[in-house]
């Protein structure tokens, strides 16, 4: 078997290389794909800022140490910790 160089193909193989590696690759055409993409990553971010918001406030706010804090204290690390991009077929 030999080696083809890119240069030595023919100009129609190399226009179907093209198309075909176009045709494979992902592309966000639909408008709803688009806007669910967006949503996802806008209630990402505001997961990520509400939840070291409500950490940071428990943490700095002295007067606020009871078990109801705590819980809630919890329940922001554990949100932020589960907040991940989900994979999703569309």
């Amino acid at each position: 078997m030999s080696d083809v160089w890119l240069g030595e193909l023919d100009l129609k193989v190399m226009a179907d290389l093209e198309r075909s590696f176009r045709d494979s690759m992902y592309t966000y055409k639909d408008p709803l794909t688009a806007t669910l993409i967006g949503v996802y990553v806008l209630v990402f971010l505001l997961s990520i800022i509400g939840n070291v918001l409500v950490i940071v406030i428990i943490r700095l706010d002295k007067s606020n140490r009871g078990i109801d804090a705590f819980l809630m204290l919890n329940l922001a690390v554990a949100d932020l910790l589960g907040t991940s991009p989900m994979e999703i077929e569309l």
